[in-house]
């Protein structure tokens, strides 16, 4: 089986604050990426840093997401993209996608 998979954690609403991408090949694991992402302003609602543990001196250097998305782009293209919350990090990546034209 080959698939890519995606998660998202978001700092506040739908602004990411870090991605992990794992793409598999007939069974192995043949690339990963994940990175910090810096949200606008580096902003946090606390809910979000109890559920996932990062904060905001953690991305304050981080790349933005106009930074990485040529990265998210490169691994997700053409690929079939599965999520465990597949709803949630389409929403994150669209809405993030518009955002920033």
């Amino acid at each position: 089986m080959t698939f890519t998979a995606i998660d998202f954690e978001t700092a506040t609403a739908f602004h990411p604050c870090s991605v992990g991408i794992v793409t598999v090949e007939n069974g192995l694991i043949v690339d990963e990426y994940v990175t910090l992402i810096k949200p606008p302003k580096n902003e946090y609602n606390p809910y979000t840093i109890a559920v996932h543990g990062i904060y905001p001196r953690d991305t304050v250097n981080a790349k933005t997401f106009v930074q990485v998305y040529p990265e998210i782009k490169k691994r997700l293209q053409d690929r079939i993209v599965v999520a465990h919350n597949e709803s949630f990090d389409r929403n994150v990546l669209s809405k993030s996608m518009a955002l920033y034209g």
